[in-house]
């Protein structure tokens, strides 16, 4: 008997060090970013190593928590947000592994202090636009790569105003790029890229068998086609990036601004023109903006909003999108999805068979590049990450000491919804 507690005292004693020591190679840097003057925070600011594709960003509240390898600590870390000077730290400098948020404040680039003698005053922004949707296959990086990252999907579904049904999603996943080939139409769900899944973080879902649903299965294969660099048939969601399409637009030139030492073009973009055939493309507005190197045409980011309305029900999708610059090509960084729908039709909520259903839903969703590789690639073997994707609860467990190393979005206290569809 004493043999035995020996042994199991043994391996216990093995495998809480060999545990410690693994989550010992890492660091863990909490922090918050605000604005130095107003001292607001900035959501999805932009948190990495200098000169390395790792990293994270700030949630909805300017926090965050960057894990990456001690063999990192004589690096610089680097916080960047469009309209600001970057900041830069000494890692070695920075406290690690405290409870409390150490606050990082940015400072707003005056654009009065701008090189104002290289801006072209005559280009419109219409042409910015036009130059920018020419650069797109110079700009992105073409090569194959992998990526891991951080995805959270979550839904909710309303009835008359209260939470009936919930499902969420939060995984650790990596995606293999391969090299980039022209084509480059959408046909069905058909992507280049191959999906593995590294972990769960969480998994919930509370709906019924019975419930009607407006819910897509390939969510993830969804938001990656939201990348502009390689998937071109960007439809009606992107159609002010189509020359044909965008005639419609109204853009203007809102500001200059410095990012990372670069000028950039922060253009406005708006669509009010109602369609003609309503009831077959009911938009009825898609306005935002768009962010682009003055240098090279650049686009860095896009912030779209879109409406929808008809006598039936009313919508309304806000998908942001983020590239990082790394080894002088621009690689995808953040999306972001947040749709909401709303049954209008008084007649349709009050007849028997549907008082039961839903009406109205909440659908947001994430996805964070955090690390990138560009070099000795090991592909990802195709899969059934498909049959997975929604259901992973089955063949993964929640790993604590994975997710204690992993960079993933702080979660955030829920926001209202939208106040345009649920007043």
């Amino acid at each position: 008997m004493k043999i035995i507690i020996i042994i199991f005292l043994s391996f216990y004693v093995f495998s809480h060090n060999f545990l410690f020591s693994k989550t010992q190679n890492y660091l863990s840097v909490k922090g918050i970013v605000k604005d130095q003057n107003t001292k607001k925070t900035l959501s999805f600011a932009n948190i990495s190593i200098k000169e390395k594709y790792i990293g994270t960003l700030t949630n909805e509240k300017g926090k965050f928590n960057f894990k990456f390898l001690k063999k990192y600590k004589n690096d610089t870390l680097c916080i960047s947000y469009i309209g600001y000077s970057t900041l830069e730290k000494s890692i070695k400098l920075l406290n690690f592994g405290e409870k409390k948020y150490q606050i990082f404040y940015l400072k707003k680039t005056d654009s009065q202090l701008l090189p104002i003698t290289i801006i072209d005053k005559k280009i419109t922004a219409k042409e910015i636009i036009n130059k920018a949707i020419k650069k797109i296959p110079d700009n992105y990086y073409t090569d194959e790569h992998l990526m891991e990252t951080y995805f959270i999907s979550e839904e909710n579904l309303y009835n008359n105003g209260k939470l009936s049904e919930n499902m969420k999603t939060e995984a650790a996943i990596k995606i293999y790029t391969p090299k980039y080939k022209k084509r480059h139409r959408i046909y069905g769900q058909k992507t280049d890229e191959i999906f593995k899944i590294l972990g769960i973080k969480k998994e919930r879902k509370t709906y019924k068998k019975d419930t009607f649903l407006l819910m897509q299965k390939n969510i993830l294969k969804k938001m990656i086609f939201r990348n502009i660099f390689r998937y071109k048939d960007r439809g009606k969601y992107y159609d002010f990036l189509n020359k044909r399409k965008n005639k419609h637009y109204k853009f203007t030139i809102k500001n200059n601004i410095n990012y990372n030492g670069n000028l950039i073009y922060e253009i406005s973009f708006n669509n009010e023109k109602k369609n003609k055939n309503f009831l077959s493309d009911p938009i009825k507005s898609n306005y935002g903006k768009i962010y682009i190197r003055q240098k090279d045409y650049a686009i860095l980011a896009i912030d779209t909003h879109q409406k929808y309305y008809s006598d039936f029900s009313k919508s309304f999708l806000h998908i942001k999108i983020i590239y990082k610059s790394y080894k002088e090509k621009l690689f995808l960084s953040f999306i972001s999805l947040n749709y909401n729908f709303k049954i209008i039709d008084e007649k349709y909520k009050q007849e028997e068979e549907f008082k039961n259903y839903f009406d109205s839903t909440s659908h947001n969703i994430k996805l964070l590049i955090n690390k990138v590789e560009t070099e000795n690639i090991t592909k990802i073997k195709k899969n059934n990450f498909e049959k997975k994707h929604f259901h992973l609860q089955d063949s993964l467990k929640y790993d604590k000491e994975f997710w204690e190393n992993y960079n993933y979005i702080l979660d955030t206290i829920p926001e209202q919804r939208d106040s345009l569809l649920f007043k």
